[in-house]
């Protein structure tokens, strides 16, 4: 028996619901807490497997709501009890929780069936992914011993249907959307990027137009298709007409119809069929709807080779031609601070968003080596440092740094789109440069800077792991658990000045 277990309950009472007739009841209450939570985790993984990187965050926010939800049966059913409320209350801290490899209600380790709980929804288990579902398992389990210590029978599950009752009745997309919206954003530490949100109120909008904003529970199958369908009978840039925002589909169908070649991509109505199917999911968590998601499996397929490739050294030479590094520029604008954005994310392997974002304090010194510090990345693996290459100390990017001073490190660069990023303006304006330059070839864009990057560091034969630590990817396993904080900035500078381009013509006289 678990010694924190003991400690927590007491020898005594946890045998005797253990190892006497109590067990039954033990069971029954352990599958009313227990069994909803898993299939609120499998009901998540509908539609498709998760991605490996999904699984922590469904874990830990939907078996989450799954348990609260639950809590709030027992207590509206119990009252509020002393020895459940503070599980209910957001201290999960329980004593028991490190007790993973031992649990006595499974017949198995807990942290085994969680593993097994994911392998089922078709994704691969990570050890994130099964300590968060771990303790989910745990913490219903604590609230089924102190609800059997103070005598309660488990309470019976609610359907769907006693649930919907409960909220007033069925609800109209355009509701659900907004519910749905309003819960994701709740919380801005997992709230969704501004132009998300407004990418998915208008898919919601659009949808509930298709509709006639008829009841969720309502909404069939060939709904879902009709309205890809639909979607797809629609000019490519509709979007950028304005006005756009305000009109019907109906509207949108008369005035901005697809021509041959030139309606919404795969990849466009994707996007609008994952938010659907994403708000389904959500409801049906919610026991607002019942039955399969009307919008699982009606993905299109995605176009063939889409994956950004690496600039040939003669493009790089197209776009860096005659470009100035001006160290104290007269004046700060896109023009200025273009050539720096491109070599440092040819050199640093950073993303567009990663650069923009940069402000002259977050170029920083360790140890004697000046350094990237990335705070702003899309995945905890690309919050890192990065050593500045020699080539950009070359061309004078430190003395650039040091006349900045403070505040974006690329002042000329105006925030737009709905979350005012800085990369905004840039990204709208790079194509167009690039043409300019005669670097047209698909498949290329400003992504290939970090292919190249990317690339140079495999040319040079520079393992895995080590290039994680640059690149903002998840290393593997034993390097993660076992050296968690990573390589020293020597090591990290030996890996970043791995990167060579033969070739590679810039101008080393800077402009001051």
């Amino acid at each position: 028996m678990p010694k924190d277990l003991r400690e927590r309950f007491g020898q005594s009472n946890v045998e005797r619901y253990l190892r006497t007739s109590s067990l039954s009841e033990a069971k029954r209450l352990r599958h009313a807490a227990v069994a909803e939570i898993f299939a609120a985790f499998e009901r998540a993984c509908e539609g498709g497997p998760l991605k490996p990187e999904e699984i922590k965050t469904e874990a830990e926010a939907e078996l989450r709501r799954a348990y609260d939800a639950l809590a709030a049966d027992f207590l509206d059913a119990h009252g509020r009890l002393p020895e459940f409320a503070h599980m209910v209350e957001g201290d999960l801290s329980l004593p028991f929780l490190p007790a993973i490899n031992e649990n006595p209600f499974l017949g198995m380790t807990t942290a085994d069936y969680a593993e097994n709980l994911i392998r089922r929804t078709g994704a691969e288990p990570t050890e994130e992914s099964v300590t968060a579902l771990s303790e989910a398992i745990l913490r219903a389990q604590s609230a089924a011993i102190a609800m059997l210590q103070r005598g309660i029978k488990p309470p019976p599950l609610q359907d769907s249907s006693a649930r919907r009752a409960r909220a007033g009745g069925a609800i109209k997309v355009s509701e659900a959307g907004e519910r749905y919206l309003a819960e994701r954003q709740r919380d801005p530490r997992a709230s969704l990027t501004a132009q998300t949100a407004t990418q998915m109120r208008a898919t919601f909008r659009l949808f509930a137009d298709h509709v006639a904003d008829a009841p969720l529970d309502a909404v069939t199958r060939d709904d879902a298709a009709g309205f890809l369908d639909t979607l797809a009978r629609l000019h490519r840039h509709y979007g950028r007409h304005p006005g756009a925002a305000a009109l019907s589909l109906a509207e949108l169908l008369e005035r901005y119809p697809a021509g041959d070649d030139d309606g919404l991509s795969n990849r466009t109505i994707n996007r609008h069929q994952s938010a659907l199917k994403t708000l389904f999911r959500w409801a049906r968590r919610r026991g607002l709807v019942e039955g399969e998601n009307p919008f699982a499996d009606l993905s299109r397929p995605k176009a063939r080779h889409t994956e950004w490739l690496p600039f040939e050294v003669k493009e790089l030479n197209r776009l860096f031609k005659e470009l100035t590094f001006e160290v104290r520029p007269a004046r700060h604008g896109l023009t200025s601070a273009l050539p720096w954005v491109m070599a440092v994310a040819l050199f640093s392997g950073m993303r567009q968003g990663e650069v923009c974002e940069l402000d002259a304090e977050d170029v920083r010194q360790q140890d004697g080596v000046w350094f990237f510090d990335v705070t702003e990345a899309k995945s905890e693996a690309g919050v890192r440092r990065v050593p500045v290459h020699s080539a950009l100390a070359r061309l004078g990017f430190l003395k650039f740094v040091a006349a900045v001073r403070r505040g974006p490190l690329f002042p000329g660069i105006t925030p737009g789109g709905p979350d005012r990023k800085r990369a905004h303006t840039l990204a709208k304006r790079f194509p167009a440069f690039r043409r300019g330059r005669g670097v047209e070839r698909e498949r290329v864009a400003f992504h290939s800077f970090r292919k190249c990057f990317v690339r140079a560091l495999e040319m040079a034969k520079v393992d895995r792991d080590r290039a994680a630590l640059v690149i903002g990817h998840e290393r593997g396993f034993t390097y993660r658990v076992y050296n968690p904080e990573g390589l020293d900035m020597t090591a990290l500078r030996e890996v970043v000045e791995a990167v060579r381009y033969p070739g590679l013509k810039l101008r080393h006289l800077a402009r001051r």
